[in-house]
């Protein structure tokens, strides 16, 4: 199926075509596997390509447009999605218009601004963490189901979220057509924890969850 490469400073970034199968990327900000390469990996429709940002910095948007979604994964990374990362997935999602992202502080780093409005379709709430005196008060935390959708399916709700891996959830809300998939519980303070868009045309979709999806990994009694 060919390939495609992009050049950013000293970096070439490359894609090798996979015969009917959609090209998914993902970009974390991290070193270990994440749970959207394990999950991905085990799918036969999805090719799967992983950039680690913290290596390579931000994927050029040429080298981006040859996939048919981009997933960031950013988990509690402070330095989650910045100026130039929010600006390559603008460019992308006009151009393509499937994006995903994962992480704690990017509603609240981006509160209302051109990204999380018009790409994301969400703007922040509130950054949970500030809400508490301590992360023992999050201890009753969890995400709640509101909307049936195929991305929540099979979801357990209430899903425990553990605080102690993540202290710092955003609670965004919908916003520019989106809808809420799943919201925050065990708090005083609500607010959505998974939002979803999809266009009428079907092709402009994204999804956000703004917290680490390591934190649902609940810990051992």
């Amino acid at each position: 199926a060919g390939s495609l490469a992009a050049i950013k400073g000293d970096v070439e970034f490359n894609i090798t075509g996979c015969p009917g199968q959609k090209q998914l990327l993902v970009v974390k900000t991290y070193e270990h596997l994440s749970v959207f390469e394990s999950v991905a990996a085990s799918d036969s429709n999805v090719c799967l390509s992983a950039v680690n940002k913290s290596i390579t910095g931000t994927p050029p948007s040429t080298y981006l447009e040859g996939f048919d979604a981009v997933l960031w994964t950013t988990g509690t990374d402070l330095a989650n999605v910045d100026s130039n990362d929010a600006a390559a997935l603008t460019d992308y999602y006009s151009k393509k218009g499937k994006v995903v992202v994962e992480g704690s502080d990017v509603a609240f780093r981006h509160g209302s601004d051109d990204f999380i409005s018009n790409v994301l379709r969400a703007q922040l709430k509130i950054d949970l963490g500030f809400t508490v005196t301590s992360v023992a008060n999050m201890s009753n935390l969890s995400i709640n189901v509101t909307r049936q959708h195929p991305i929540v399916y099979g979801i357990a709700s209430p899903l425990p979220f553990n605080a102690t891996t993540d202290p710092f959830p955003d609670a965004v809300q919908p916003f520019n057509g989106s809808v809420e998939l799943a919201g925050w519980s065990g708090l005083e303070t609500k607010g959505s924890a998974i939002v979803a868009y999809e266009s009428e045309d079907g092709t402009k979709k994204s999804l956000l969850l703004p917290f680490s999806i390591a934190a649902l990994n609940v810990p051992d009694a």
